[in-house]
């Protein structure tokens, strides 16, 4: 009987195919393999990867990459660079550009739109493979001018606000006053 379950068992195992790696012994319920080392790496390897992939997944980065830019009224971003000695007057850069969005004769300051803004990202799965790109529009740059008591450019500079802050232009320039300012302070 122990002779006919041995011969019944090998004729099994021998119709069977034979998985990869070496016999190792025959155990209660047949023969025990070892795996070959090019297996147990590549399981090694699937394992870290996965163990890696599970940590960094929540944290899947989003570059951003530069923003596309649609003109208002055909203003460029160059046209508010403007040259220091002789500061232009307001009524030159009126002349030149036009009628600014806004003026604060209170604080001197004027503000012109410059660009429609669409900023964007790519996701990034494992900080490698790019699996899209994130569009958010509704950005506008905004360059504000502020002049002397002459009329004069003091001082300029080219801000991107979301949309709806650009609504309340007064806000913006009295805070872009304060952190001028605040920089002048420091210097």
């Amino acid at each position: 009987m122990l002779r006919r379950n041995l011969i019944l068992r090998c004729s099994a195992w021998l119709q069977t195919p034979r998985p990869a790696g070496r016999l190792a012994e025959l155990g209660p319920s047949g023969p025990l393999y070892i795996m070959r080392s090019k297996t147990k790496t590549a399981l090694l390897v699937s394992a870290i990867l996965w163990v890696v992939a599970m940590m960094v997944w929540p944290g899947c980065a989003w570059p951003p990459i530069p923003a596309t830019r649609k003109p208002i009224l055909s203003r460029k971003k160059e046209d508010f660079a403007f040259p220091k000695p002789p500061p232009p007057s307001r009524s030159e850069i009126v002349g030149k550009l036009g009628e600014p969005d806004a003026y604060f004769p209170d604080l001197r300051v004027a503000c012109y739109r410059v660009n429609e803004v669409t900023k964007r990202n790519l996701w990034l799965v494992l900080f490698i493979i790019p699996v899209d790109v994130e569009k958010s529009p509704g950005y506008v740059d905004i360059a504000f001018i502020e002049f002397d008591e002459s009329d004069h450019v003091r001082r300029s500079r080219m801000s991107t606000v979301d949309h709806f802050d650009a609504l309340h232009l007064d806000a913006l320039a009295k805070k872009w006053l304060a952190s001028q300012e605040a920089k002048k302070r420091k210097d």
